[in-house]
């Protein structure tokens, strides 16, 4: 769960409006998986595709971009 809003919170520092809401299950959806397991979805019905896929991009480079910071492979 940290590792998710830590997550979300430097996605923030980039780019306020990519993230909304995050939302904490009260059970484990898919995060009994791993610690570092995330669920991601992207755009809502009323996204268009150029918007989905620009969020898509920048959320590559986050995720990169995080893992570099960490010292994961990316």
């Amino acid at each position: 769960v940290s590792f998710a809003l830590d997550f979300a919170s430097k996605i923030n520092e980039k780019f306020p409006s990519l993230v909304c809401e995050s939302k904490i299950a009260p059970f484990p959806l898919g995060q009994n998986i791993s610690p570092f397991a995330l669920e991601i979805e992207l755009g809502t019905y009323a996204s268009t595709y150029d918007e989905a896929k620009r969020s898509t991009n920048r959320l590559a480079v986050l995720i990169s971009e995080y893992l570099c910071a960490s010292g994961e492979n990316a």
